[in-house]
Parts: structure tokens; C-alpha cells; sequence
């Protein structure tokens, strides 16, 4: 169970998110590089953007396992693909998962085609 200043640290750094995406909701982010960005039109709304402005680390809200999987929700609802906002970290696990898949299909077919060789083979002999 938290303590008192446990729960009170976790209030701020949501607090901290939170705020952090209200200013670049509003296009005004007082972080020099995001700062930046907004003059130039190219500010986009993500978990490392927000991070940054919060001066927060991106790992508690990068990945779907983070620590506060909230803030990160609202995250990517504001940002330019509300749907989803794809993350390389999500495309590399999707991507090994599939070739794991594709591993164990080539294996299977390498085992079918000994075997249908072996086939061949044996019926090749008996043949005059």
C-alpha cells in the first residue's frame, strides 16, 4: 500500500502530465525545444513531447505497460492520429512476435518436405 508521500509524489507527477499536455494542447509550451516546434507549426502531441514539457521521464508514459497508463490514454487521444499513435517499440514486438510465427511455419514445412523426400526416395527404389 503507498504512504502519504508516495501518493502525494505520483498526484504531482500526474499533475505534471497533465498540465504539460493542457500547454501544448494550447500550443504554448514553455520547454525551448517544443517552444521551437510550435513557431515553426510542426508541435505534436505524444508521450515524448508531453514528457519533455513535464520534464518527466518518457517511460512512464511511452510504452502500454507504464506506469500511468491514464495520463498516456489522454496522451494519444489528443495527439494527431487520436486513434492510436503507433510506436516503434509496439512495431518491433509485433514484427518479432511474426517472425517467430514464420519461423516455426518454415521449420514445420523443411520437417514436411524431408519427409515427402524420404518418400521419393524409398518409392524411386522399389520402382524397376
Amino acid at each position: 500500500m503507498l504512504d502519504m508521500a508516495s501518493r502525494r509524489k505520483r498526484r504531482n507527477i500526474q499533475k505534471d502530465f497533465l498540465e504539460a499536455l493542457e500547454r501544448l494542447k494550447n500550443g504554448k509550451p514553455k520547454h525551448p525545444a517544443l517552444l521551437e516546434r510550435a513557431r515553426k507549426g510542426i508541435l505534436t502531441i505524444n508521450p515524448l513531447s508531453v514528457s519533455m514539457e513535464a520534464r518527466r521521464s518518457r517511460t512512464l508514459i511511452g510504452s502500454e505497460e507504464c506506469r500511468y497508463p491514464n495520463i498516456r490514454e489522454l496522451v494519444l487521444q489528443a495527439g494527431p492520429r487520436s486513434n492510436r499513435t503507433v510506436l516503434k517499440s509496439d512495431v518491433v514486438t509485433k514484427l518479432r512476435e511474426t517472425v517467430h510465427v514464420l519461423q516455426e511455419e518454415l521449420a514445420t514445412a523443411r520437417t514436411l518436405l524431408a519427409s515427402q523426400r524420404i518418400t521419393i526416395d524409398a518409392l524411386s527404389r522399389t520402382l524397376p
